[in-house]
C-alpha cells in the first residue's frame, strides 16, 4: 500500500510507475499460484510460478517507456 502512494508522487518516472505496478501484479500472481499449488496438491501451479518468476525477474523499467 505505501509503495503504491509513492508511486503517486510527481517526482517518479512514468516507466518506473508502469514498470512498479506491473511487477506487483506480477509477484501477487506468483504467489497465487504458489498457494493454489498448496491448497490442491498440484506442483502444475509450481510450475507455472517458476516460469512467471522468469519473467518478473527479466523485466527492466526501460522495457516500460
Amino acid at each position: 500500500d505505501a509503495l503504491r502512494k509513492a508511486l503517486d508522487k510527481e517526482f517518479v518516472k512514468p516507466e518506473w510507475k508502469r514498470y512498479t505496478k506491473k511487477y506487483m501484479e506480477m509477484y501477487n500472481m506468483f504467489w497465487v499460484l504458489y498457494r493454489n499449488a498448496i491448497e490442491e496438491a498440484d506442483p502444475k501451479y509450481i510450475v507455472q510460478a517458476s516460469e512467471l518468476k522468469t519473467e518478473i525477474n527479466a523485466m527492466r523499467p526501460s522495457d516500460f517507456k
